[in-house]
């Protein structure tokens, strides 16, 4: 039988700031310290395979992820979990050095249904770290049985046909304020969900630590991000941080964006003109016109030559 692992890191709470008696369900908290008998540790495969805690399987962010970012499909979330030997029913802490994936992967698994997800407020110290960690296996080790949370899921069309249909939706964002705002676009287009009230995560961090967050009245909000790396780790703030009991859209702005007939405020969309300016300069600066001069001239050169040359030889015929 593995041996209980206690984790006990002091100060933690008060250099994290994160408030872990807030939690909106038990089964899903920040903690500082932890007698989880199994870890998944979120780092780069080297990091976790170099030295991370006792029994920790390494399980990257990335590997939840496909091409440009998009998570995978839960199926296949859930068979992935069965490689690093998840069933569901375990007690599971969760660490990393980068918050975001730390979150990300935490909020995954409590989507996916894992019994109790503990994540960890900060990063257990080199001396902490005895052992290796293991990889994901080839084939699954066990089949993952627990049942999904999917009523915390709400998924892009779902959420279009909601608001089409006028349901009072507490929609929350949790972007920076210019991309809210629509001035900073990363997308086909900027702006945000109609409706959508402002909570960034960083200042929902940041005011975490005094105390001085304001949270959403309302039941149920309905929490997004960029995409569903930063949305999901969005959803893990206000769940297990601030008590919201909140639900995800994982797809984002970024996946909501794309479809031009999906209704947003504050629309705006990327100026084209800058790069067709750059372009335009580089044509009619001093280099580019100096440069077609020298061709002209060869070519005129080349011209001459090739004239004076049948010329002579005329001249000889």
């Amino acid at each position: 039988m593995k041996s209980s692992i206690k984790i006990i890191l002091g100060s933690v709470l008060l250099l994290s700031g994160i408030p872990v008696t807030q939690a909106a369900d038990r089964d899903f908290i920040y903690t500082d310290k932890s007698e989880a008998t199994t870890v998944i540790d979120t780092r780069i495969l080297e990091k976790c395979e170099g030295a991370s805690l006792p029994n920790a399987r390494c399980l990257p962010a990335a590997s939840f992820l496909g091409p440009h970012g998009r998570l995978a499909n839960f199926r296949d979330i859930l068979w992935l979990l069965g490689t690093v030997g998840l069933d569901g029913h375990e007690r599971v802490l969760v660490i990393g050095n980068n918050r975001t994936e730390k979150d990300f992967v935490a909020g995954l698994l409590y989507l996916a249904g894992q019994a109790k997800v503990e994540v960890l407020t900060k990063m257990p110290p080199p001396s902490a770290l005895t052992d290796g960690g293991t990889g994901r296996s080839i084939t699954r080790e066990k089949i993952f049985q627990a049942p999904m949370r999917d009523q915390l899921l709400i998924l892009r069309d779902e959420l279009a046909t909601l608001l089409k249909a006028g349901e009072p939706l507490a929609l929350l964002d949790g972007r920076s304020e210019d991309e809210y705002w629509g001035e900073r676009v990363r997308s086909i287009r900027g702006g945000h969900l109609p409706g959508a009230s402002q909570l960034p995560i960083n200042s929902l961090r940041r005011d975490l630590k005094t105390n001085t967050a304001t949270l959403p009245s309302t039941p149920d909000p309905i929490a997004y991000a960029h995409n569903a790396r930063q949305g999901i780790a969005y959803f893990t703030l206000l769940h297990a941080g601030a008590g919201v009991n909140a639900r995800v859209f994982p797809g984002g702005w970024a996946a909501w964006a794309v479809s031009g007939n999906l209704p947003a405020d504050n629309a705006s969309y990327p100026d084209a003109r800058s790069s067709t300016v750059k372009v335009e300069s580089r044509q009619n600066s001093p280099q580019s016109n100096g440069f077609g001069l020298m061709i002209v001239g060869l070519a005129v050169g080349g011209l001459l030559t090739s004239l004076g040359f049948f010329m002579g030889k005329r001249r000889t015929a």
